[in-house]
């Protein structure tokens, strides 16, 4: 069985576990600075790969991609968004992908930060980045990017990410996805109903908490973005329901300095209006 040298990590795997790159791929860019990001690699080693990868064509473990994919989904994860799921109907398996607008701001620009460590010209957009995380769970959904469920929530999981594969919960309607992040022990679960509706976004793992705010700056303004504002707005501030985005259901004004956001809940019934003072 022939083996082969990993460019990043330099182990000597099998040829089937290796995937090839592209020149100037975005997917090298994303994988890369993924890892750079959650301390998966050094920049040393980071810097190394880049300056190959962009003259010919290089080997990486599926592993460091896996690695990579299971790091950006869990923060995803970590600010409540969840990856869109539904049911193949043809095949009976559980289907796992990302929009561009799942990709929190914070995390683009904090995976843009540390490609531009590897050459200052790089720009990362969420398009390349749920390109990359699509691809990751296409390519590696059967065989790692899926996990079967465990029914003894008391268990801790152990299940190493090659090992991770899809599995039947006891109910006949419904079906239950396990995304294991090298993170945290506590996998990420996503029931999907025959209506193909999912359940509630995944939180982050227990024993996480956040210290209590500082009572001063609630009373404080704030310089916000426009567009960072209105991705605050994926779910209803009153009632929590996702906001559409197929259609003009939120819109950003402004009443002299105040920001205003108008937004259609499906639940609350009409237009709703939130003032920022």
């Amino acid at each position: 069985m022939v083996k082969r040298p990993c460019l990043l990590c330099c182990k000597s795997v099998e040829e089937r576990l290796l995937r090839r790159t592209k020149p100037n791929s975005h997917h090298t860019v994303v994988l890369l600075s993924s890892l750079l990001l959650f301390n998966a690699t050094d920049l040393s080693d980071a810097k190394r790969c880049y300056a190959a990868c962009i003259r010919l064509r290089q080997r990486i473990c599926d592993q460091h991609y896996i690695d990579a994919a299971q790091l950006i989904a869990s923060e995803m994860a970590c600010v409540g968004i969840s990856l869109t799921t539904y049911v193949d109907p043809r095949h009976g398996v559980v289907v796992s992908y990302s929009n561009e607008k799942d990709i929190p701001l914070h995390l683009l620009d904090s995976i843009e930060e540390n490609a531009r460590k590897l050459s200052a010209e790089l720009v990362v957009t969420t398009k390349k980045v749920s390109g990359f995380l699509n691809y990751c769970l296409s390519r590696y959904r059967v065989e790692v990017l899926r996990a079967a469920v465990s029914t003894d929530h008391q268990r801790k999981a152990t299940v190493s990410s090659d090992e991770v594969r899809i599995a039947q919960s006891g109910s006949d309607d419904k079906k239950t996805v396990n995304l294991l992040f090298s993170t945290s022990q506590t996998p990420e679960m996503i029931a999907v109903g025959p209506d193909r509706s999912s359940s509630d976004p995944p939180v982050c793992p227990d024993g996480d908490e956040l210290d209590v705010t500082d009572p001063d700056l609630l009373n404080s303004n704030f310089i916000v973005k426009g567009d960072r504002l209105l991705s605050l707005f994926r779910f209803c501030p009153e009632c929590g329901t996702e906001i559409s985005t197929s259609k003009r259901n939120v819109m950003l004004s402004q009443e002299g300095q105040t920001p205003i956001v108008l937004y259609i809940c499906s639940s609350c019934r009409g237009k709703q209006c939130w003032y920022g003072i």
